[in-house]
């Protein structure tokens, strides 16, 4: 997974107790989710079907995803989102992704890449606020 940095952390849990401070980065966290499980269902538009391919799209992969509350844990939070398709992973996994996917359907790791500096940057207010900056 991408790696998302968020200056400030170790001084907010220093000067909050854990609780507070999970607590003020829960709402970033649920917005940050929210925003790459948009792209998996609106923004994310279906790539051409291959020449040639005679397949009849349904467009389940699209509607099967879900986000599952985020999680308070000892040292920060949690946000997850996924599908229960078995195939979701050739289609929108960098590391399990199919060849005849690669190039056209954007990966989950490319969506939370594209989303990155827009995550950081809440991220970033909620803490500096909370430090007083």
């Amino acid at each position: 997974m991408p790696n998302i940095t968020i200056n400030g952390l170790p001084e907010l849990y220093r000067r909050l107790n854990a609780v507070s401070a999970t607590s003020l980065l829960v709402p970033p966290m649920e917005r940050a989710v929210n925003r790459v499980w948009r792209r998996q269902m609106y923004t994310q538009s279906n790539p051409p079907k291959p020449p040639g391919s005679t397949y009849d799209r349904r467009f389940i992969l699209k509607g099967s995803w879900t986000v599952r509350p985020v999680q308070r844990l000892t040292d920060g939070v949690q946000g997850v989102i996924g599908t229960n398709l078995k195939y979701a992973p050739l289609v929108k996994s960098r590391q399990y992704q199919r060849a005849i996917f690669r190039g056209r359907w954007p990966t989950v790791e490319q969506d939370i890449e594209a989303e990155r500096p827009a995550i950081e940057a809440d991220f970033q207010r909620v803490v500096d606020r909370a430090l007083g900056g």
